[in-house]
């Protein structure tokens, strides 16, 4: 948690959490595989910037934790603080 929170900075986003979850998925050979993991949250522009952050963040957490794979959800959010 802690590699992953080092390149999760505030300033790179306008907001972020990280939750732990537990989650199952299918390894390679079709195995279900139960985990602990991490959800990341982020609020971000709809940029290519934001976009390659992400992509670099999904990267080390692969990196990191030796995942196979790490989703990626995106929708547009109305947001207020």
């Amino acid at each position: 948690m802690a590699g992953l929170r080092r390149r999760v900075p505030g300033p790179r986003f306008a907001g972020f959490t990280v939750l732990p979850v537990t989650g199952q998925h299918r390894d390679r050979t079709g195995r279900p595989v139960r985990e602990d993991s991490f959800l990341v949250l982020l609020l971000h522009e709809p940029d290519a910037k934001s976009r390659a952050a992400i992509e670099e963040i999904r990267a080390v957490y692969k990196r990191l934790f030796d995942q196979e794979t790490v989703p990626l959800v995106s929708t547009p959010a109305r947001v207020s603080f």
